[in-house]
């Protein structure tokens, strides 16, 4: 008998289900689940769409697609084919919608904003559904009703997982990945087949996983030693696994290595390149560093957020095989460990593991309500308003003005070039994927990280002395010489320069002795006292160059 009249959907069978999609995924209520799913996703893409979280979001996916479909985008330097860091796997998924609307005509500057948008809100849902499926697998119905209500309520995943993330992506194929692994402690000989059959659905997912997040290693070695090491199972069905480990993961870097030695031009191994330079050289740690305990300390009760209310009595609690549970702990464990190792630390690292985080604070919601109802109601009602609040916060309004610019530069005049100019900290904004536009002209400050000790970039050197600075990129000051030169940057005076207010009173005296006047103010985020507010300016040129 049920204990729970509140649940979330009553499209999902009681039973545990079973690995084969047709007969399952594409039935009335998984649909009806799916298109639900998908429909708040979607509200939830528009919404923190406005909003801007980190470059990556743009920079290591649609510009790089924009770039491919329609020649024009900004490929930074990890693209670089002599050092080739990311899969253009990724970016291909969202090359081919840009490819459908310009073969379709329909390549409108708003058709190209909001159709990468949609798409990662239709793969985000896919990841719901399938978060639904494998708590329900694991626990029972009413647990993964809980599930599937934390993780869309959770304020974190609402700001990241509808994001162009590659870790978005990397966290719902491991979403999806899990459901078909093998959870079972022990495996008779009649299973052996089923058995086979669901695992290599979930090592071809797990591969395409690592494929475009090399760092998901961690996850799926640590799953696979599990695996052999505390399954009881044949022999033979584990040899079996190994090789089919084995020759999925061959195919796939083989497919991907041709895929990305085409699109770049030159031989790239791409896995190989990204853990020599984040992990054994650890040049990631250019773009900052933070203490090896971040992770446990800050960095994952962060992103659980209020939810952390659920998640601590979840680790005491299981609604049914305690198995499951420890399983689904050292998976979290493993990733946080993993990720400790690299002094380069940032929250949307751990976004694979969220998920089923949100399992152990159903389990420990139940655990709560069977105590007492009236304080797991208050726990409950604590943490659905600090949720809502946070999403509202950082979905709608902190960091606006970065998007919020790139709308106005959009909708510039047509018929004359316009040359914009983005004196901040690099990679600040969005670029040509959120404009598409080939007569607006675009530069920014360099960033690229350089083997010198002591080296300072472009915008290093602009943060510092931004009136300086600014003399000295355009050529103002010839007394001084510099090493900033690099290939097709634009160093004249253009004709709308974006900054943010911070520096103001430095820049003001040179932007008005070259005829620039303050054109747009629009809201950034709220950084407290003396000025409260952060926002991002532009300046016209008052006459054209």
């Amino acid at each position: 008998r049920r204990t729970h009249s509140s649940t979330l959907s009553n499209d999902i069978h009681n039973k545990a289900p079973s690995t084969g999609i047709p007969g399952e995924f594409y039935s009335n209520s998984s649909l009806k689940l799916f298109l639900a799913c998908f429909l708040f996703r979607t509200l939830n893409a528009i919404i923190v769409g406005r909003t801007f979280f980190s470059p990556d979001e743009y920079w290591q996916s649609i510009e790089v697609a924009h770039r491919l479909t329609f020649g024009f985008g900004h490929l930074t330097w990890e693209w670089n084919p002599n050092f080739l860091l990311r899969s253009y796997l990724h970016p291909l998924l969202f090359a081919i919608p840009f490819q459908l609307l310009s073969f379709l005509g329909l390549d409108s500057s708003n058709a190209i904003l909001y159709s990468p948008k949609l798409l990662q809100a239709f793969f985000a849902a896919f990841g719901d559904v399938f978060l639904h499926r494998l708590c329900n697998k694991l626990f029972g119905r009413e647990c993964a009703d809980w599930s599937l209500f934390f993780h869309l309520s959770n304020w974190f995943t609402f700001y990241s997982i509808v994001r162009t993330f590659s870790n978005s992506l990397e966290t719902i194929l491991t979403t999806i990945a899990l459901y078909y692994w093998n959870w079972k402690s022990y495996i008779s000989n009649g299973e052996e087949n089923q058995y086979l059959i669901s695992m290599r659905k979930s090592l071809a997912l797990a591969v395409i996983t690592v494929l475009i997040r090399p760092t998901s290693l961690a996850v799926w070695g640590m799953l696979g030693v599990h695996q052999l090491c505390f399954i009881r199972v044949s022999p033979y069905a584990k040899c079996k696994i190994v090789f089919n480990a084995i020759f999925i993961g061959l195919v796939g870097l083989l497919l991907n290595t041709c895929l990305d030695s085409y699109l770049s031009g030159k031989f790239s191994f791409v896995i190989w390149n990204f853990l020599q330079f984040n992990l054994l050289k650890d040049s990631a740690s250019f773009y900052g560093t933070h203490p090896w305990h971040w992770y446990a300390t800050q960095g994952f009760p962060t992103i659980l957020g209020p939810s952390i209310l659920f998640f601590i009595p979840g680790l005491f609690y299981a609604t049914s095989n305690k198995f499951y549970k420890w399983t689904i702990l050292f998976i979290i464990l493993s990733l946080n460990i993993f990720m400790s190792l690299n002094a380069h630390k940032e929250f949307r690292f751990l976004l694979p593991i969220l998920p089923l985080s949100m399992i152990i604070c159903s389990n420990g919601y139940m655990l709560v309500s069977k105590w007492n109802k009236r304080i797991s109601k208050a726990l409950f009602i604590i943490c659905l308003v600090a949720n809502i609040g946070m999403s509202i916060f950082f979905g709608l309004f902190h960091q606006s003005g970065r998007i919020s610019v790139m709308n106005v530069l959009r909708n510039l005049p047509e018929g004359q070039i316009h040359r914009v100019h983005f004196l901040t900290p690099c990679h600040s904004t969005p670029f040509h994927s959120h404009v598409h536009r080939i007569d607006v002209k675009m530069t920014f400050l360099d960033c690229s990280p350089s083997d010198t000790i002591g080296y300072l970039d472009q915008a290093d050197h602009f943060k510092m002395d931004p009136y300086n600075f600014a003399n000295q990129f355009y050529k103002i000051d010839t007394s001084k010489t510099d090493d900033w030169d690099i290939l097709n940057q634009d160093r004249t005076l253009p004709t709308i320069i974006v900054t943010f207010g911070r520096y103001k009173v430095q820049l003001d005296p040179f932007l008005e002795k070259h005829g620039f006047k303050l054109n747009e103010v629009l809201f950034e985020q709220i950084i407290g006292p003396p000025n409260w507010t952060e926002n991002v300016l532009v300046y016209h040129s008052s006459y054209r160059i």
